[in-house]
């Protein structure tokens, strides 16, 4: 793998998303404070769709 794709699997593995609230699913941007509530995968053990880590505003980890 040379460095360039290194990289981009870096970028990609951040999460742009942070967990306010598990019970409720609350999640909110760090870049832009928007939030939203994720749905929970159904007998997934509480985990979160992956879409779910990404803003609705479109924002990438890089942009704060």
């Amino acid at each position: 793998m040379d460095n360039k794709s290194n990289e981009a699997v870096k970028t990609r593995s951040k999460k742009v998303m942070r967990l306010v609230n598990p019970y409720t699913g609350e999640m909110e941007c760090k870049v832009c404070g928007s939030t939203h509530y994720a749905s929970i995968k159904p007998m997934s053990g509480g985990n979160y769709y992956r879409g779910s880590w990404q803003c609705v505003n479109g924002c990438q980890p890089g942009d704060e």
